[in-house]
């Protein structure tokens, strides 16, 4: 993946902006739900899903923009980056 450091920057921080706006969602839904245990769970349960994806989305990208920068200039980079 060819990517300016800036722009990888700036995706990287709108994914954690946005992964931040949903975690918050399920916390406030997850409350709803401890106030009301007689309310439907399907609302959070989705939203759990949906978080769930975007976390895996963000970090298979993060460890593509990651990996050639600690394997190029950390010396620990094979290691951290194996697995």
């Amino acid at each position: 993946m060819t990517m300016t450091p800036s722009r990888a920057l700036t995706e990287l921080i709108a994914q954690h902006d946005s992964l931040r706006v949903m975690m918050d969602l399920c916390e406030d839904l997850a409350d709803d739900l401890d106030a009301h245990p007689e309310a439907d769970p399907m609302t959070l349960t989705r939203e759990l899903a949906r978080l769930r994806l975007a976390f895996d989305a963000h970090n298979k990208f993060e460890e593509q923009l990651l990996r050639p920068v600690l394997l190029e200039h950390d010396s620990f980079g094979p290691v951290r980056s194996s697995g």
